[in-house]
């Protein structure tokens, strides 16, 4: 999705009419131009717009009242024809009342992070980091981890939904490790956790160790479930409270649970040092969003 097209298309359209769109944000992506986070600053100014994130979305669904269109074309110029030569495309007319159809923008849209200018400078930051890193010629990372999980594809991601995702790598620190092809660094259950997690998190190769820290932080808080963790630890919460958001939503036990949540918490502070923090006030842990608020306990 384009900005300059999106603003075309909505240049006849009153700002009085509500405006959803639904995209993805990958820094490899916007690096090479496939998206634009000028999408967001588009909708930023109509009053009744606004912009979701949805990682791994691939579908092509435009709606407008009762008219629906599927297919294969993307909001750009090539795309629509708009410039010389196009892409080969297609849009296909679709009825709107079918139950699939509804059924996926229910779920697009309730799944779907609503997009921050937080996210959009974080965003950016990383995608600046990856552009520098493309025109250096002695990038020292190889694609060898995309090899091995299209090897294990099956029990790499079988049971893995963008819905409920949680990092399953209890030491983020060897994720980058595994990403790097040094599997004889890491045991045998770190290379599986870590491909679990990569080929979710789908980083752009060739990153050197601190770009894709950066890399992969902005692209965890766009994974839903990390999002209501990110909302729900808005005050301190304890270690115990947590645990039982996440059984709730994930179904663990409160074992399970609770191992989620401490490799949860590892990875947030490991690559969002910046944005949480952590204490343990009277043999209480605490946790939260921003360091300066786990001084105060909130009950």
């Amino acid at each position: 999705m384009k900005a300059r097209v999106l603003d075309q298309l909505l240049k006849d359209v009153s700002d009085e009419v509500g405006v959803r769109c639904v995209t993805r944000w990958k820094p490899g992506e916007i690096a090479a131009g496939v998206s634009d986070l000028g999408v967001f600053d588009v909708l930023s100014s109509r009053p009744r717009a606004s912009l979701r994130l949805l990682p791994h979305l691939h579908a092509k669904y435009f709606r407008a009242d009762e008219r629906c269109l599927i297919g294969s074309a993307n909001l750009t110029a090539s795309a629509l024809g708009w410039v010389s030569p196009c892409n080969v495309e297609i849009l296909v007319e679709v009825a709107p009342t079918d139950p699939r159809l509804q059924e996926f923008e229910h779920f697009a849209l309730s799944k779907a992070l609503i997009a921050t200018a937080e996210l959009r400078s974080l965003m950016e930051a990383a995608t600046e980091e990856v552009l520098m890193c493309q025109r250096e010629l002695d990038v020292p990372v190889s694609a060898t981890w995309q090899r091995e999980a299209e090897d294990r594809a099956h029990e790499a991601t079988a049971d893995i939904t963008m819905a409920t995702w949680l990092p399953a790598m209890r030491q983020p620190r060897g994720l980058y490790l595994a990403y790097a092809g040094r599997w004889d660094e890491l045991s045998e259950a770190s290379r599986e956790t870590a491909l679990r997690d990569l080929a979710v998190l789908d980083p752009p190769v060739g990153l050197p160790q601190e770009v894709f820290a950066r890399v992969i932080a902005a692209t965890l808080l766009q994974m839903p479930m990390l999002a209501e963790i990110d909302a729900y630890v808005s005050r301190p919460r304890r270690f115990g409270a947590v645990r039982n958001v996440l059984a709730s939503k994930t179904g663990q036990s409160r074992s399970e649970a609770s191992d989620t949540w401490q490799t949860t918490m590892r990875w947030l502070l490991h690559f969002l040092p910046d944005r949480y923090g952590r204490t343990q006030p009277a043999h209480s842990e605490l946790f939260a969003r921003f360091p300066s608020a786990i001084l105060h306990e909130t009950p």
